[in-house]
């Protein structure tokens, strides 16, 4: 039974942060920064004539724009490896509930559970440093 909760208490650890990483990506952190300095009509213009601000500039490359082939491609291998990385755990979980306390079969689903997160880890941050890099060029 203790197994059993320790899987779904690791599953419900995985299955939380995708959620919080799927409703941060629509998120616009300058959408409002835009819009207040666009309503304003202060002397200071430089919010308001920023490039970030310009529609015309941000949002026209059908390349590395928001919506480009290269965001969406980013988006989409990350997906795939992220959920063959979740894929690996739950495996590597379910070795580990079923090894009946063999040593060697317990290391070796620790070892894939290990692997699992490791390649989660080095999807988020590929994928995160791919998005910053595409979004600058």
């Amino acid at each position: 039974m203790r197994r059993v909760l320790l899987l779904l208490g690791l599953v419900l650890c995985l299955a939380l942060p995708a959620t919080a990483v799927a409703s941060a990506a629509s998120y616009d952190p300058l959408s409002g920064a835009c819009s207040a300095a666009k309503d304003t009509s202060s002397a200071d213009s430089s919010a308001k004539d920023a490039t970030a601000c310009d529609q015309s500039v941000t949002g026209k490359d059908p390349i590395t724009g928001p919506n480009g082939i290269l965001h969406k491609i980013t988006v989409f291998v990350a997906m795939i490896a992220g959920i063959a990385a979740v894929i690996m755990m739950l495996v590597g979980a379910i070795q580990y509930v079923t090894s009946n306390g063999d040593a060697k079969q317990a290391a070796d689903a620790r070892g894939t559970i290990i692997s699992g997160l490791v390649g989660l880890a080095v999807v988020a941050a590929s994928g995160g440093i791919l998005l910053f890099v595409i979004s600058k060029v």
